[in-house]
């Protein structure tokens, strides 16, 4: 069976201040807040037969993930029990019943017993699919003290549903070219307030300008991915032999095979200097 590390990646959000609307990536603070750890669909692609249909497919793709719910609740448990808080708030993509498990029970305890914080994403067409059972699962997360993410949230469905019924922590919105000038998006921002949005899928520098424009703070994608790497290689002491693509993919790591050859893994911890 694989170990749970070689199933799962670590990607970091952050927030945004300073030198936002300029040219200049070094004019840009990036301030670390949160790790999401998350299905490989690198892994899913090469070990599933479905995989051309996963890919294709959100639906199916969410159904496989969240066949490793309960391992990834157990590796989180274990993980916290034996090494103390992560450096930054754990994020977990779960299904409904992942939620309302025992494991998640166990995991909600450890985090507030060691003072660390936890949120957990769930997808928009999974609250949407199952009402009642998110309802459920919503109401176990207010109890547990947890926060919820709606993960997986595209502009269409900003502009024609009323998210604040869905009592989230934040919302995940997916970045895509058309938003930019697109009017529906910008009243659907206006309506749900962007103190609660995190721009994800943040591939180029174009997203995080749009972003900031819109008065967006937090950000999520491999264009983040890349800030946070090039901070780390250029303040590292022990990064004389290393370049930004490789520490940036460490930085995806959630296991020692993954980080092999850093000589800092607390700065991979933390995510950036």
């Amino acid at each position: 069976m694989s170990r749970l590390t070689d199933l799962t990646q670590r990607q970091v959000g952050v927030s945004i201040t300073g030198g936002a609307l300029t040219a200049d990536p070094s004019a840009l603070q990036l301030r670390p807040v949160y790790a999401e750890v998350l299905v490989a669909l690198s892994v899913l692609r090469s070990r599933l037969a479905a995989v051309g249909q996963a890919v294709a497919d959100p639906y199916l793709f969410r159904h496989l993930a969240g066949k490793l719910d309960d391992r990834m609740l157990h590796g989180a448990h274990n993980a916290v029990r034996d090494g103390g808080a992560p450096a930054l708030r754990m994020h977990l993509n779960l299904a409904i019943g992942g939620i309302l498990s025992p494991a998640f029970d166990r995991l909600a305890a450890v985090m507030a017993g060691a003072g660390a914080a936890l949120a957990i994403e769930v997808p928009l067409m999974e609250a949407c699919g199952d009402p009642a059972g998110f309802a459920r699962a919503r109401a176990r997360l207010v109890e547990a003290g947890v926060a919820l993410v709606l993960d997986g949230v595209s502009h269409h469905a900003l502009a024609l549903t009323h998210l604040n019924s869905l009592a989230p922590d934040w919302i995940k919105l997916d970045w895509s070219d058309a938003m930019m000038g697109h009017a529906p998006t910008l009243e659907g921002l206006a309506w749900l307030g962007v103190g609660r949005v995190v721009l994800a899928r943040a591939e180029s520098a174009a997203a995080v300008q749009w972003g900031l424009q819109q008065g967006i703070a937090l950000f999520q994608g491999r264009h983040i991915d890349a800030l946070l790497a090039t901070a780390r290689v250029q303040a590292c002491p022990a990064a004389a032999r290393c370049v930004v693509r490789q520490c940036q993919e460490r930085g995806y790591a959630t296991g020692a095979a993954g980080r092999a050859g850093c000589s800092n893994p607390a700065l991979l911890d933390a995510a950036a200097p």
